[in-house]
């Protein structure tokens, strides 16, 4: 199945991602989710690039564990959030859309992490999106990203409707109704009791414009998903890329996600 759009070409929904700018995740949150994501190799030395790093706990949590790390967000407002957050940091963060990071440097990363970003943006992008990433790695560097699964149609499909919303009143009407839902039926429809910003956060405002499902092309490259406090094997689908992945997409070509098969 192709990968199934959850709303309409909102690229990137960079007003959502704003919103989030005050909902931090804590750094040993942020920390469990990176070292398993990247449990593959030892992290301590590596040069490494969190894209889509939000409000910048994972930058803190990647040099925690021993990484030279950097961030990129496309949402401004939450770049200045994690300055002014990790002040001793704010050289490693930067402003930048993940569908062009050419101005970047370099082909120098050891490691370029994109955790659950990319399915916010149009997934006739996203291949050419992960072969910019990995033209930042160099000769022995990969990317890592995750995924959605495919999910049912009854939830795509709603899911859909409600990115259809101007995002101004969905922020302001809809997701606080989504919230007010869900919170209450959290522990027994995300397998845990959340605050009501964690929903808030999680659910409401993160299903606004996401695509769900997977590229056909991607499928070779598929690794196991490690659980995490912030990722779910049963919700999420991991691929390591080689460097060598940036040469069979050209730079500024389409990029087109093939078709995927369901999980």
């Amino acid at each position: 199945m192709s990968p199934r759009r959850a709303g309409p070409s909102i690229v990137p929904p960079v007003r959502v991602f704003n919103r989030t700018s005050g909902f931090e995740l804590s750094v040993a949150t942020a920390r469990d989710m990176m070292e398993k994501f990247t449990s593959h190799r030892p992290l301590a030395g590596l040069k490494v690039l969190d894209v889509g790093c939000r409000n910048g706990e994972s930058v803190r949590a990647l040099t925690d564990l021993g990484a030279d790390a950097f961030g990129v967000d496309v949402a401004q407002r939450c770049v200045e959030h994690a300055k002014r957050r990790f002040p001793e940091l704010a050289d490693r963060y930067a402003q930048a859309d993940l569908r062009n990071l050419t101005g970047l440097g370099e082909a120098d990363f050891d490691l370029v992490t994109c955790v659950g970003v990319l399915p916010y943006t149009p997934s006739s992008t996203w291949l050419a999106s992960l072969a910019g990433m990995a033209r930042l790695c160099n000769a022995r560097g990969e990317v890592r990203v995750l995924l959605q699964r495919e999910k049912p149609l009854a939830l795509t499909l709603a899911v859909r409707g409600l990115s259809r919303i101007p995002e101004p009143l969905y922020a302001r009407v809809a997701a606080p109704v989504v919230t007010a839902g869900v919170w209450p039926l959290s522990r027994w429809l995300l397998g845990a009791q959340m605050r009501p910003a964690e929903v808030h956060y999680r659910v409401s405002l993160s299903l606004y414009g996401l695509t769900f499902g997977v590229p056909g092309e991607l499928l070779p490259f598929e690794v196991p998903v490690e659980a995490s406090a912030y990722v779910s094997p049963a919700l999420s689908r991991a691929f390591a890329l080689p460097a060598g992945f940036a040469s069979t997409i050209p730079i500024g070509g389409a990029g087109g996600a093939g078709r995927a098969r369901s999980s």
